[in-house]
Parts: C-alpha cells; sequence; structure tokens
C-alpha cells in the first residue's frame, strides 16, 4: 500500500484503517487520518488500532502520515499484537509521523492505552526513527504503551516523543516488558505518574533500558515501582533539545548531536 490516503473509516474491532493478520505488507508514504475502531468490549489488548493494526505480521510501516485516529481500547495510532499462529511477528515501524491520535473511552470499565503506538502478545517490533507527538491515552502510555513482551524485548531507536499525555506515563508505559529505548528523545510529555516513562507490574515483573536519550527532568520524570526495574544509563542527558520547528528537526548547536550511539542498528 504506497502513497495512498486512508481516510474516515471505522472498523468494529482491529485496525480502523489497515488490518494486518499473518502478513508482511510494505505500508509506505500514506496518509492514514480520521479512522476509529469503535468496540473494546472484548477487553484483550488485541483490540484496536485505530489506524493500523498488525497481529503476527512482519508489516513494513515506513514514511506514513499517522494521525487523528481513535480507539477505545488500544494502539490509535498503531496497534502491534502477537497472534494465534505460534509466531508473534516482528513489524517495522520507522520514520513515520504519529500525532494526534486517541485512546479514550467512555466506558469506566476500559483502560484505554497506547495513544502513538501499543504492542504485546510476545511482538517483538523495531520502532525506529519515528516522531511521536500529540498523542493522548487515558489510562496509560500517551505515547506508547508495551506489554507482555519478554522473552524477546522490542527495540525502539532514534524516536523524538513529545507532548504525549496520559494517566500514567505520558511518554511510554512499559507493563510486563523488558524493551530497550536508545538515542531517542523524550520531551515535554504528562502524566499524573511518570511524566516521561512509567513502569508498572499490573501483570507481573516489568523492566526497562534506556539510554543515550534526552528526558526532560531527567529520573525526576520516571516512576518505577518497587517490584519493577528501569535501567538508566549514565549516557542520558536532560537538557533543552533544541529544535528547529515545529517538525522536531535539531536545529544548529543542539545537545542531541553527535550524542548517541551509532552502532545500535549495525
Amino acid at each position: 500500500i504506497d502513497g495512498t490516503s486512508v481516510d474516515s473509516n471505522t472498523a468494529y474491532y482491529y485496525g480502523g484503517g489497515i488490518h494486518c493478520l499473518y502478513s508482511s505488507p510494505t505500508i509506505s508514504n500514506n496518509i492514514i487520518t480520521y479512522n476509529v475502531v469503535t468496540n473494546a468490549s472484548t477487553g484483550g489488548v488485541s483490540t484496536g488500532g485505530g489506524g493500523i493494526s498488525c497481529h503476527g505480521s512482519y508489516a513494513y510501516i515506513i514514511g506514513n502520515t499517522i494521525t487523528d485516529n481513535t480507539t477505545e481500547y488500544a494502539g490509535a495510532g498503531i496497534l502491534i499484537g502477537g497472534g494465534d499462529s505460534g509466531d508473534p511477528g516482528a513489524p517495522e515501524i520507522v520514520g513515520n509521523l504519529i500525532a494526534l491520535n486517541n485512546a479514550d473511552s467512555l466506558d469506566p470499565g476500559i483502560s484505554s492505552h497506547g495513544g502513538g503506538i501499543a504492542y504485546s502478545g510476545g511482538s517483538q517490533p523495531l520502532i525506529a526513527n519515528n516522531i511521536i507527538s500529540g498523542n493522548h491515552a487515558l489510562t496509560r502510555g500517551g505515547g506508547i504503551h508495551c506489554s507482555d513482551v519478554p522473552p524477546s524485548p522490542a527495540r525502539l531507536v532514534n524516536n523524538t516523543i513529545y507532548g504525549n499525555e496520559s494517566s500514567l506515563g505520558g511518554g511510554i508505559c512499559c507493563v510486563a516488558n523488558a524493551s530497550t529505548l536508545v538515542n531517542s528523545i523524550l520531551w515535554n510529555n504528562t502524566a499524573q505518574t511518570g511524566s516521561q516513562i512509567a513502569t508498572s507490574c499490573a501483570h507481573g515483573g516489568s523492566s526497562f533500558t534506556i539510554d543515550y536519550c534526552n528526558v526532560t527532568d531527567g529520573v525526576d520524570g520516571l516512576d518505577v515501582p518497587g517490584d519493577c526495574s528501569l535501567f538508566f544509563g549514565e549516557n542520558n542527558i536532560s537538557v533543552d533539545p533544541g529544535f528547529a520547528d515545529d517538525d522536531y528537526r535539531l536545529g544548529y548547536g543542539s545537545p542531541c548531536i553527535d550524542a548517541g550511539d551509532n552502532t545500535v542498528l549495525q
């Protein structure tokens, strides 16, 4: 699917705009916007994906604009789940703008999470070089929500996660998960608890590794309960990124220039 507009569609459970099941499509250079998933009554993390939903998939999602999509439950922008085939899949989400998506439900019994991206079910995504901004999740993970992925952790590399909001984990919320975040900017995200990153042990222990990142308020922007763990590497910084413009490109003299680890994707 290349160079088209996926606009104003509605689905009941999965993928308001696009749903990938046990498949390996390339989804590139599209505008995916104003799509809706209307039902979350199943109460499972596989429900949602306002813009795109992938289950047991090796999709390559690159260069898309994914904005203003909604779901009641998980992954308003993109939802990544495992599946029943025994192969959880490993999609690649690279170089997209994922912005202004909303995971929210009027039903107080539904936990809405992953405004930008949600992944779970043993899936092993690579999430790299994306701008994830201005997304909202009512309950957890305004920018990204990750859960139930061990033993193979997801990789989050070279992302700008800016201005997202939720109750728990404005930038990222990690539940029973062991993912790694490197070479990224988490800035001006907001939450009642864990403005930039929160871990939760609601479904078992959780661990998270973050290094070579620029994080608003440093460790003070994190929330890590006692039975969870988070490794906050010595190469992290907490200084104004010095964006050049509203596209979040780094301006001249930005402290983030040459501050990353160039070996991460080798």
